[in-house]
């Protein structure tokens, strides 16, 4: 009696063996040959023919081609089949409209009508790039040496709890709600996919994965394990060397919605701090807050939110964004306080008869110098009292005093999280 019994999936013919075909590890040419053919009579999917671009299967100096697939209108279930690696000779099957299939099995192109279930299934080798599977996909406790999954569209939810990734491919392929909590991955490569819903709760990244260009709009990466070398590149330019600005433009033009913008932001952000680039994880954090405000904005459902919108996001640009990018610029903060206290030497030095204790003198140099000093200790809170404001420069100096006590205590938390941490 086959050891898989438990599935209830057995093959009948061979069910009375150690395992059956489905079930058999280590399988021969001519096993690997019958297992698919009783794979496909098992399952009878319908056999049909489509036109696809020449691109699409790697011939772009054709328009369009006709590939055959399978069209698998019944559910599936697969769980605790081994897949052998495809054999090189042809699999004959002929569906129930008589419709003949001869070739090497591959699911590319296959879609999926029902829920189909993989689970505790080993593959060796398997191609599922361009499939479309319209409900759930279980692939559980899966082991995958070789899989392929390229462009493949998942509209329900993609089960891969636990499993084990020897090498995978998910580039550029659609998540509506994916799952690899518990999974291992040595060698994986989601380029450019797309995840509505992701979690890689408690996943081991062990030596490669590609994480470039892909969207996220939730993830859940709580106490993931990143051992080998991750590449996430959140868009097509590299982040070194530029400005949140000058990403900001082009992540704007990638995300219309800020929502998703902040989203993608933010999932960037902490893969990046889990990785320890904290660098990245900055521009990551101020273009999450920028976006954060356009989305406060597009939140708003009245003229009166809106005008509270606009009023706090002056205020946070003020205070956080322009002097010190959300306190991750110490240089920039550093600049801005210079300027503050420059520019407040100025009026200082043209009204300076306002000031009580402030050396008059014709020579405009020593005039600036004693300003600067004034300026300098009023920014700093010093308050000395060799001078002292009297007049409208009461309340240019109190403002400048209130400014560098937040610049000050700016600096300090700045060059704390960026040495410190």
């Amino acid at each position: 009696m086959c050891k898989m019994a438990h599935f209830g999936n057995c093959d009948l013919e061979t069910a009375d063996q150690e395992y059956c075909i489905f079930h058999k590890p280590n399988k021969s040419e001519e096993e690997a040959v019958e297992f698919y053919r009783k794979f496909l009579e098992r399952f009878k999917p319908r056999v049909e023919e489509i036109e696809v671009e020449g691109d699409t299967v790697g011939r772009p100096e054709i328009v369009s081609i006709a590939v055959i697939r399978f069209v698998f209108e019944k559910e599936i279930n697969a769980r605790g089949f081994v897949f052998p690696k495809i054999p090189d000779e042809d699999i004959r099957y002929t569906d129930k409209n008589g419709n003949l299939f001869i070739g090497h099995f591959s699911f590319i192109f296959s879609v999926f009508e029902e829920e189909v279930s993989f689970s505790s299934a080993i593959f060796e080798e398997m191609n599922f790039s361009l499939a479309h599977f319209k409900k759930d996909a279980l692939f559980i406790n899966c082991k995958f040496e070789d899989i392929d999954f390229s462009q493949a569209i998942f509209e329900g939810n993609a089960n891969f709890m636990e499993s084990r990734f020897e090498r995978a491919m998910f580039d550029n392929t659609y998540f509506e709600s994916a799952i690899f909590t518990q999974c291992e991955f040595k060698k994986a490569d989601f380029f450019a996919s797309y995840f509505k819903i992701a979690s890689f709760k408690w996943a081991k990244f062990e030596y490669e994965v590609d994480f470039s260009e892909a969207i996220f709009c939730y993830v859940d990466l709580e106490d993931s394990l990143f051992n080998g070398e991750v590449e996430i590149i959140p868009i097509p330019m590299k982040l070194v060397g530029l400005s949140p600005s000058s990403i900001e433009q082009e992540l704007i033009e990638r995300f219309c919605d800020p929502i998703t913008f902040m989203e993608a932001a933010k999932i960037q952000r902490i893969m990046y701090e889990r990785l320890g680039d904290r660098e990245r994880a900055d521009i990551m954090f101020v273009l999450e807050m920028r976006a954060k405000r356009r989305a406060r904005i597009k939140n708003a459902r009245n003229k009166l939110e809106k005008l509270k919108a606009h009023t706090h996001n002056f205020i946070e640009w003020l205070l956080a964004d322009l002097p010190s990018e959300y306190g991750t610029n110490w240089v920039r903060l550093f600049l801005f306080s210079l300027l503050v206290i420059i520019g407040n030497a100025v009026p200082y030095a043209f009204w300076s008869a306002y000031i009580e204790g402030f050396p008059q003198t014709p020579n405009y140099l020593i005039r600036f110098a004693n300003a600067l000093y004034y300026s300098l200790v009023t920014f700093t809170t010093l308050g000395y009292g060799d001078m002292h404001p009297t007049g409208w420069l009461k309340a240019l100096s109190a403002l400048e005093a209130l400014t560098g006590a937040v610049f000050m205590a700016l600096i300090v938390a700045v060059i704390a999280r960026k040495w410190m941490r």
